[in-house]
This record gives C-alpha cells, structure tokens and sequence, in this order.
C-alpha cells in the first residue's frame, strides 16, 4: 500500500468516530408505487415511458447513421484534387 492509502484511510478512520450513529437520520424511501427520475422528480405515466424506451434505441442508430455519412463526404471532399 501507498502512503498515501494509508493516509486516506486514518483520515475517514479519524472522521467516521467523530459521528456518531444516533446522529445520523434514517433513510426513508418513497413508496414502490412512486418513481422517480434521475433528477428526482415523478415521471409521466406508464405510456410516455414506453414510448421513450422504443424511439432511444432508433435515434441513436439515427445519430450514428448521419455521423458516419457526414465523416463520408467530409472524407471524400478532402480527397477531391481541386480544380483551378
């Protein structure tokens, strides 16, 4: 180990005395029926999920179709001698 391991290691040993358990609050979870997304806010119902799940997948072929084609014709255009 690196000392500075070892470090890190007595330093989160030395904070994790300083708190105690009975300080800590306890987690309360939302209930099951309740869904959140990432950014913690409730989502649209069961159909507006549905249909994001099935047009992901499809705009991200889309995006990687259009980004190969742009990468064609830029690497064409740059192989193209030009005319005087």
């Amino acid at each position: 180990m690196s000392s500075i391991e070892d470090q890190l290691r007595a330093a989160s040993r030395e904070t994790a005395r300083e708190v105690s358990p009975d300080s800590v609050p306890p987690l309360r979870l939302p209930p099951a029926s309740t869904r959140y997304n990432g950014a913690g806010q409730q989502r649209a119902g069961w159909g507006a999920s549905l249909v994001g799940r099935r047009l992901a997948p499809v705009a991200a072929a889309a995006a990687v179709l259009v980004i190969a084609i742009a990468a064609t014709g830029v690497a064409t255009l740059a192989h193209t001698p030009l005319q005087p």
